[in-house]
């Protein structure tokens, strides 16, 4: 007998400067083919405007991301879902194929004013912006080796006497994969002083 089950998804948000990383709050049903690894990026931008570094400070912390009351100028959330066909044997119950998807969404600064402004400050604008855009990226690379690490966990798992048993495996294994990814977040923003020694300086 063959047979699909779904699993659950895993979110990770992480904000420039300083990285936020939430745990697992939730589960859902994701796509009925266990495949290969689907990745999806999404960029979406908030405008501000400003003539000057403090100006531009002051309306990135106005309408950029927030984690609470704490405002960032960028963040990348990454969300981890995967899926496995299984199948029962005289040894019980089987992964068949495993897959996973990956969607992660970038949040940054557009600075509607950049062409007007002086030289200087947009070449400041510039080095800061590019500089943001990588280190959010790092974190995306985190939500890519989760999503990795899954498919090959679930594919390597060992054959389980029921298909409940091989559920709460699976289970275990992705859940165990994601929590040690969100430390990588946290890891990685300790390391990097959250951006500041990729060149994430705007003054």
């Amino acid at each position: 007998m063959n047979g699909e089950k779904n699993n659950y998804w895993f979110n990770a948000g992480i904000a420039m400067a300083i990285g936020l990383c939430a745990m697992p709050v939730a589960t859902a049903p994701v796509s009925k083919e266990a495949n290969d690894i689907r990745i999806s990026e999404t960029i979406e931008y908030y405008e501000i405007g400003g003539r000057s570094v403090p100006t531009l400070w002051h309306n990135i912390s106005l309408r950029g991301p927030r984690t609470g009351e704490t405002p960032w100028a960028g963040h990348a959330k990454w969300d981890v879902r995967w899926t496995y066909d299984w199948r029962a044997t005289s040894a019980g119950c089987e992964v068949e194929a495993a897959g996973a998807s990956l969607a992660i969404t970038y949040t940054l600064p557009k600075w509607s004013g950049r062409n007007e402004a002086d030289i200087e400050l947009r070449d400041k604008w510039d080095r800061f912006s590019l500089a943001l855009k990588v280190h959010e990226e790092g974190h995306g690379a985190n939500g890519r080796r989760a999503a990795e690490r899954i498919r090959a966990a679930l594919r390597s798992l060992d054959a389980k006497p029921t298909c409940d048993a091989l559920a709460d495996a699976a289970h275990a294994i992705a859940q165990s994969v994601l929590a040690e990814e969100a430390e990588n977040d946290r890891l990685y923003d300790s390391l990097t002083v959250h951006g500041l020694k990729q060149g994430v300086v705007l003054r």
